[in-house]
Formats: C-alpha cells, sequence, structure tokens
C-alpha cells in the first residue's frame, strides 16, 4: 500500500499572496456601470486585503511602535463590513442613492470644520472653503429619512442608523463591540492603555514607550486583519465574483486563522499581572472545541446562557484572583 503524500502545509502569508491578484484586480472600477455602491465595495475589499497582507508579511523581530498605530485601522475595516451589508438589503438604485447621499453630507461636513479650522490656525493658506448650506442639509437628510421609511430598514430620523444598531439588526453586535472597544482604546483618551506601555523589571519604575507592546499588537493586527478581510470577501463573493480558485484560498485562510492557538485579547494576564491558565488546560477546551459533538454542546450552553442574559463560557478551572489595586 503506497504511504499517503504528505500535505503541504500553508502559511497565512503564503495563502494571502496565493489570492493577491485576484484581490488587487477587484480594484478595477467603472462607477457609470456599476454604481457608487459596488464601487465602494470594491474600494473597501481591496483596502482590506492590502491591510491584512501588510500586517502578515511583517517580522516578528520587524515589530516596532508603528504595529500600536495602525490597529486603529480595524475600526475601517469592521465598520465597511457592517454597513455595507446593511445597505445592501436595499434594492441596487437605493443603495447607490443612500451612497451618495452619504458621501455628499461627508464631503460637506469636512469642508466646513476645514474652513473654520484653516481660518483660526493658517488663514493665509488658500484651502477649499464653503458655507453652512441648511437647506441641502436637511434635503438629503430627508431623503434618507424616506428610503428608511419606505423599506422598513431604519426608523431613525434624518440618517442612517448607527453602526452599532446596524451590527445588532445583523447579528454583529458582538464583533462590533470587540473592535470598536480595541480600536476606541488606542484612539481616545484611555489612562489603562497610555499605562500600559510602562514596563521595566518592577512594575512601579519602568520606562514608557508603545514599542513595549509592539509585538503584541503586531499579532492582533495580524490576526484580526485576516479575519476581517476573509469575513468581508466571503460575504460579498458574490458582488465581486470571485473566482472558485479565490474562495478556496478563502476557506485555508480561515482554517489557518482557526488553527491558531490563541488570539490576541483586549485585556492581557501579563498587563494584569496575572499567570495564564496552564497551556494544558487551554489544549483541553481546544480539543473539545475542535470535536463536532463537543462543539454543538459547548454552542448550545451558550446560546442558552445567552437567552437568559448571562453569557457564560465552558466550564474551566477558575483563572487566579486579580492583583490587589
Amino acid at each position: 500500500m503506497p504511504a499517503k503524500k504528505k500535505q503541504k502545509s500553508f502559511t497565512i502569508v503564503d495563502l494571502l499572496n496565493s489570492i493577491e491578484t485576484e484581490a488587487l484586480d477587484k480594484g478595477s472600477y467603472n462607477i457609470p456601470r456599476e454604481g457608487l455602491f459596488r464601487c465602494t465595495l470594491r474600494a473597501a475589499f481591496v483596502r482590506a486585503y492590502q491591510f491584512a497582507a501588510y500586517c502578515s508579511r511583517i517580522e516578528d523581530d520587524k515589530a516596532d511602535e508603528g504595529c500600536f498605530f495602525m490597529a486603529s485601522a480595524l475600526r475601517g475595516t469592521c465598520e465597511d463590513l457592517i454597513v455595507l451589508k446593511f445597505i445592501r438589503q436595499l434594492p441596487r438604485k437605493l443603495r447607490d442613492e443612500v451612497i451618495e447621499i452619504e458621501m455628499s453630507l461627508a464631503v460637506n461636513k469636512a469642508v466646513l470644520e476645514q474652513t473654520k479650522f484653516f481660518g483660526k490656525e493658517r488663514p493665509f493658506q488658500p484651502v477649499l472653503s464653503g458655507k453652512e448650506n441648511n437647506s441641502f442639509v436637511r434635503a438629503q437628510r430627508a431623503r434618507l429619512h424616506q428610503i428608511g421609511a419606505t423599506s422598513g430598514l431604519w426608523e431613525t430620523k434624518n440618517r442612517l442608523p448607527p453602526v452599532e444598531q446596524m451590527a445588532s439588526m445583523l447579528k454583529m453586535k458582538e464583533m462590533y463591540d470587540y473592535f470598536y472597544r480595541v480600536t476606541s482604546d488606542v484612539v481616545h483618551f484611555n489612562p489603562r492603555i497610555s499605562l500600559r506601555h510602562g514596563w521595566g523589571s518592577d512594575p512601579k519604575r519602568g520606562k514608557f514607550s508603545t514599542a513595549n507592546f509592539a509585538l503584541y499588537y503586531l499579532k492582533f493586527c495580524q490576526i484580526y486583519s485576516v479575519l476581517l478581510f476573509t469575513r468581508l470577501a466571503r460575504t460579498f463573493a458574490v458582488d465581486l465574483n470571485l473566482s472558485k480558485s479565490f474562495r478556496a484560498g478563502l476557506t485555508a485562510t480561515k482554517k489557518t486563522l482557526e488553527s491558531e492557538m490563541c488570539w490576541p485579547e483586549a485585556v492581557t494576564f501579563d498587563e494584569m499581572n496575572q499567570k495564564p491558565p496552564s497551556i494544558i488546560l487551554a489544549l483541553l477546551a481546544r480539543v473539545m472545541w475542535d470535536d463536532p459533538k463537543e462543539r454543538r454542546k459547548w454552542k448550545r450552553g451558550m446560546a442558552k446562557a445567552r437567552r437568559s442574559g448571562t453569557p457564560t463560557p465552558p466550564k474551566l478551572p477558575a483563572p487566579p484572583e486579580p492583583p490587589p489595586f
């Protein structure tokens, strides 16, 4: 009996490289033929791919302070996925109209804010300026309200619903909340994030630098940029007319991502000065999850807990007590 040929294992970088040509080709657009929604989708898709590929190609020993600053880009990909999926529920003509309204309102607002900023800080610099046009804004917002009312997709007055509400309606709230929290921590005032960058042999004395968590943020961006890209690509595979081989590459990438033992967490054991659970317990939990029968039981238990309003993880030994503050 001939020996089974050993399957070659591919890294995420290999898999992303294998679909790069088609991914970038999807950036070719024709606005008159495709409309604004489809072209916005193309732009979001290419940007999500390029961010995932960029992060994945950075080697661990090249991680630096830039990894912290690029983490905020995950928020954009997450919101692209949610908002485009939400708007796609409309008929094609209305999708394009909603994108056009959102774009015109965004440009109007940016020009007004730019006018005020440069008027105060650099009045000598020629910039594109504008004045308040309340009738234009009211008309655009009224049309958004009308589209929401007639389609039944939203009830918010004179605007699209907030992304959080869209996520809830699409059953994506957990994903949105997680990335909203993590990226907000990076771009908003947050003393926890500022202070976690202090590191040294003595917990009370050390040196602050964004480079102290460089490898953490690199791994965070690598894992979650790929997760969000594959979700976006799988969601819009038909809209983008992705080839069979491309979809196979997505499936392989998804499996490789899921095979990772640990995904980066928003709050780590290290920063809380806690010892992580035993690797043996983590492996045991993973084995349970990989078993289809155990996974079904696990999911049923989690669904039941969510319905009761008290979601809980599977039964595992309790983590160490938090340090006293």
